[in-house]
Parts: C-alpha cells; structure tokens; sequence
C-alpha cells in the first residue's frame, strides 16, 4: 500500500480527532454522574427539608388555633385543628421516605412522645376550658405548660434534626467536590494525551518528510556539480519518494549519456 502524504496527513487527523471524540465521550459520562450525583442531594435534602420546616409551621398553627378558641370560644377554630393533623402527618411521613441515620431515628423516636406530650397538655387545656370557660387564668396556665413542652422540648429536637439533615448534604456536597477534582483529573489526562500524541505525529511526519527533501536536495546539487556517483534512493512511499526514483532515473541518464560522450571523444 502506497503512502502518499495526503493518507499521511488524513491518518493523523483522523486519530486525533478520535482521540478528541474519545475525551468528550468520556467527559460527558463523568459530568452526568456528578449531574445524578447532584440529583440525589436535590431529592435527599429538599423534601426532607422542606417537610421538617412545614411540620414545624403546622405545630405553630395548633399552638395558634388553640389560644384563638380560649380567647373567643369559636369551635370553629378547634375543627380546623383536624385539617393540619392531617397536613403534618403527610410532612412527616415525606421526612421519614428518605435516608436517615441511627442519630436521627433516636431523635424522631423521642420527637414524637414530646408532639404527644405537648398534643394531650393542649387537649386538657381545651378539656379544663370546656369545663370551667369563665376562668380563663387556669386554661391559659395549662397551655403555658403545653408552650413550655414546645419551647423546651419540641423546637431544640426540630433544630436538631435540621442540622442533621444539613450536615448529612454538606458531606454529599464535598464527596462530589471531591469526585468532580478526580473527574477534572481523569478528563484532563486524555486531552494531555491528545496533545502529545499530536505533536509527536506532526514531528515524525515533518521530520521524515524534512529528511527525505533534505536528501533530495543534496543529491540534486550533486548531480548539478557533475557528480553521478551517488544513487538516490526513496525513503518513503509517497509524493517525495516518487521524486527520489525521478531524480534517480536522471541521474542514471545523465550518467550514461556522459559516458556516451566520453567514447565519442
């Protein structure tokens, strides 16, 4: 198979820009994994999250509800009470769906006898109002103890396991740092790969095409000095090395048509 420099050339831009497609193929599979990475704490953190805080809200909604019935007497607001039991069930099931670690089930698990605890303290609360409505001092006494349960209690436990849950997403957060310097690593390695293997193609092709020219012109001038000694050979299979057995061919003739005048004489 003849090499001429057109193949030689198309040869070494074809393997580099395989080469180029190898690196955007690799560097698009490690930039989705960081993006499903960064997914799984979008989905880990803000629907917990989020739930923690709306269970937080609904707990002081009761609190609101219940002082409004002492102070107005309006059942009204006692049958809203239903709606948002309902609400920070759903929350708190959403908040459980997810990963939690053992600290956290030991705080959830003492979270929930506090929401009873400070629940039953609002319903003797609402009990002691219903049976004594005009000594509303007693009633507002019984729900400073449920507030005291809420404040103390309830409240600390809830901040506690938000700065759990924001612990466990700074932690996701540096692991794909992290992994994003390796990908960075990984990716620029192929591309510094790519630009050696193409500087060295392009040394290799111009140094052989350098010397195959470089030997043609020597063998040119010696020809034009009237030396036929040297033979001039191809090096290579291409364009130049067509030139080499052109130039040989001269030379041969050249030769021989000298020797011809020498006999004449």
């Amino acid at each position: 198979m003849k090499w001429t420099i057109g193949k030689k050339l198309a040869m070494a831009f074809t393997c580099i820009i395989l080469l180029v497609i190898l690196v955007t193929v690799a560097t698009n599979y490690f930039g989705l994994q960081v993006v499903f990475n960064a997914n799984e704490v979008v989905e880990l953190k803000f629907p917990s999250l989020k739930a923690l805080d709306h269970m937080k809200i609904l707990l002081y909604e009761k609190r609101i509800i219940y002082e409004r019935y002492f102070f107005t007497n309006d059942k009204m607001h006692l049958e809203q009470l239903k709606s948002i039991q309902d609400e920070y069930g759903k929350n708190l099931l959403v908040y459980l769906s997810h990963p939690l670690d053992e600290s956290e089930w030991q705080l959830i698990n003492k979270f929930d006898p506090l929401v009873k605890n400070y629940s039953n303290r609002l319903d003797d609360a609402v009990s002691y109002f219903n049976s004594n409505p005009d000594n509303l001092e007693g009633t507002m006494r019984l729900f400073a103890e449920a507030d005291l349960v809420f404040d103390k209690d309830i409240i600390p436990t809830i901040e506690l396991l938000h700065e759990f849950k924001n612990n466990e997403t700074d932690k996701m957060v540096n692991d794909i740092r992290n992994s994003s310097k390796i990908i960075i690593w990984v990716v620029s390695i192929p591309f510094i790969f790519v630009i050696i293997a193409s500087a060295l193609l392009s040394f290799f092709l111009s140094r052989n095409m350098s010397r195959a020219i470089i030997s043609l012109t020597e063998a040119a001038d010696a020809i034009s000095l009237g030396d036929f000694s040297k033979a001039v050979t191809a090096t290579t299979k291409d364009e130049i090395g067509d030139l080499a057995q052109a130039v040989e061919r001269m030379r041969v003739s050249l030769q021989k048509a000298l020797e011809r005048l020498k006999k004449r004489k």
